[in-house]
């Protein structure tokens, strides 16, 4: 439970009579620095994944394809030209 939530509950009007009282064990001080540190760490994976995400959304990785179709109409036009001069 957070302090101010504890001081209210106790009926203090400031936090510091509540400081005279709490005294945070060890445990408790390296259980609350794992779980930031988790949340810190979930938070910076999923800035990476959003990141990622736009990367490939902005440059789609795609085969550049020639079609055959293309290919026989450019090279029956020029057989054609050639054949008029």
């Amino acid at each position: 439970m957070d302090l101010p939530t504890l001081g209210a509950l106790l009926g203090h009007s400031k936090l510091n009579m509540l400081t005279r009282y709490v005294h945070p064990a060890e445990k408790h001080q390296a259980d609350e620095m794992n779980r930031m540190a988790a949340i810190l760490a979930a938070k910076e994976i999923a800035e990476i994944e959003k990141q990622k995400d736009r990367e490939k959304t902005s440059n789609p990785k795609t085969l550049p394809t020639v079609s055959t179709t293309v290919a026989e109409n450019q090279a029956n036009s020029t057989r054609e030209n050639s054949t008029i001069n």
